[in-house]
């Protein structure tokens, strides 16, 4: 039982001094960490897909006419579109099988376009990025 009332002498300590200092934070104090705390976030997002092996969802189909890839979400009979690409994005979104990581789908793009490394990566990162936001696929 003392064990217990130290823990929550020590707590209660501890939001007296923390809380006053809360009420002393300036807005552009705020606004900076919550900038920083959306920053940490993103770069997580970009680790967490550059170690990935990207795969499309069930309810995604897709359909290619000409040089134009679009992707629908399957519901019932519908077919509702949800995207639409070119030639590089078909390759990339086909490569999403669950077979490919990102870096094999970082050098199919390398070995059939004239652009360094750094652009391919950066380009797919946010490609995949966007893939995933609306839900076409799972990491």
């Amino acid at each position: 039982m003392k064990d217990i009332t130290a823990s929550r002498r020590g707590f209660i300590s501890a939001v007296m001094t923390i809380v006053p200092g809360a009420f002393t934070i300036k807005l552009g104090d705020l606004r900076a960490a919550k900038q920083r705390g959306k920053e940490l976030l993103g770069r997580l997002e970009m680790e967490i897909l550059e170690s990935s092996m990207p795969k499309r969802e069930m309810l995604i189909s897709s359909d290619t006419v000409g040089d134009k890839t679009t992707i629908y979400r399957e519901t019932g009979d519908k077919k509702i579109p949800v995207c639409s690409m070119n030639n590089t994005g078909k390759i990339i979104w086909e490569a999403c099988d669950g077979t490919h990581s990102f870096q094999d789908i970082c050098r199919l793009i390398i070995d059939r376009c004239q652009m360094t490394e750094t652009c391919v990566r950066r380009d797919i990162l946010a490609f995949l990025s966007g893939l995933k936001k609306i839900g076409a696929i799972t990491l």
